[in-house]
């Protein structure tokens, strides 16, 4: 395994790596990029990232990636060490890659590791050596990212000039900062998100006699009861993984909401790091639609976090509740290049028969802030 100075053996070596361009070293697949975990780990520290690949394993987990393939492209510098690193996903199964590669995450954290200054810049120096190599479409997120100058440069090279190129800017939203009151942290929220928090909390202790465990103890089998009857159940496999992986991480969250019976009516998972929660899902008993368990269990995690210290409420997925108000707006620069044959009006065509529902992909394509500049519309404009 190597030091911070030297590109590692492994990724010379390893199964799957294969040369791209003078600079770039790629390794694919879930066991050798989880190979490189304290080398990714060692970068982030230098370029300022510090943590953000600490859950590496969790990310790369089977599980999770249903349908997708680890991709690393490795920056090296001059001196031999390792100046940069991209992570991605590839749609595929096993060795088979469909050449349509997404970014590591939504909010553009862990999909570039390098110095800010040079993000945007390895960003699309990664895009175009996929394409360079076979690829048919990259999209890549970045926390504010800027490749305008990229793409002016680009559109000047012969080589490069003719391919599909889309850009998008967006706020995401999902993380909510922790205050040293209850009242100081929802004090940004709306006067009726606010209310709710505190009614339906004290709702649930009344009508239930509810209480809020920090370290849940229940069995598989009853979680997975739990699951079948919440609002939005998810595939047994899923939460069975849900169920394991939390017990098993370190630094894990795994806390319920419980009756006065004993029956669970909501659990909350996820992971603590640096004074920073991350929630990864929730999942709410559909028996008592009208208590709103989903927002009492809210209310208690984030008086629970008050008392902890926590700096940052981070919902990884972000949320549609009404409390996402009070989050900290992140910009985030999306960035799309694919081949020329693949114009906007084909991507659209295909978008349109995609599950819309959580696919950044078919988002990116079809949302009206995306902003086109390939050959075909420059000609027109």
């Amino acid at each position: 395994m190597m030091s911070g100075k030297t590109v590692p053996d492994p990724v010379r070596d390893s199964i799957g790596a294969t040369g791209f361009l003078p600079s770039f070293i790629a390794v694919r697949g879930h066991k050798n990029v989880l190979a490189l975990h304290q080398t990714l780990s060692d970068l982030a520290e230098r370029c300022g990232q510090s943590g953000v690949l600490d859950d590496l394993p969790f990310f790369l987990s089977a599980r999770r990636l249903w349908g997708k393939v680890p991709h690393l492209l490795l920056l090296p510098n001059s001196e031999g060490g390792l100046q940069a690193a991209v992570l991605l996903y590839a749609y595929g199964i096993g060795r088979l890659s469909s050449g349509i590669f997404v970014p590591a995450d939504l909010h553009g954290e862990r999909t570039v590791l390098a110095a800010e200054p040079l993000r945007s810049m390895v960003a699309w120096q990664a895009a175009e050596s996929l394409l360079d190599h076979g690829a048919h479409l990259v999209l890549l997120s970045l926390r504010n990212g800027d490749f305008t100058a990229l793409h002016s440069a680009a559109s000047r090279d012969p080589r490069t000039s003719a391919r599909t190129c889309a850009t998008r800017l967006r706020l995401a939203n999902r993380s909510l900062p922790v205050a040293s009151t209850f009242d100081a942290t929802v004090a940004t929220m709306g006067p009726h998100t606010r209310r709710n928090l505190r009614h339906y909390r004290r709702l649930v202790e009344s009508e239930l006699g509810a209480t809020f465990v920090p370290e849940a103890n229940l069995s598989e089998s009853e979680f997975l009861v739990l699951n079948r009857n919440s609002s939005y159940p998810v595939f047994s496999w899923i939460a069975k993984w849900r169920f394991r992986y939390a017990r098993g991480l370190p630094g894990s969250m795994f806390a319920g909401l419980r009756a006065a019976d004993g029956s669970w009516l909501s659990m909350i998972g996820g992971r603590r790091r640096n004074r920073i929660t991350y929630v990864d899902w929730q999942m709410n008993g559909k028996a008592f639609p009208a208590l709103s368990i989903g927002t009492a269990m809210r209310a208690y995690l984030i008086e629970h976090e008050v008392a902890r210290g926590t700096q940052l409420l981070t919902f990884e997925e972000g949320t549609t509740h009404s409390m996402n108000r009070a989050f900290v707006r992140e910009v985030v620069c999306d960035l799309l290049l694919a081949r020329p044959s693949l114009s906007p009006n084909v991507l659209r065509h295909l978008a349109a028969r995609m599950p819309s529902k959580g696919n950044v992909l078919a988002t990116t394509i079809l949302k009206g802030s995306t902003v086109w500049h390939s050959a075909e519309l420059r000609a027109t404009q």
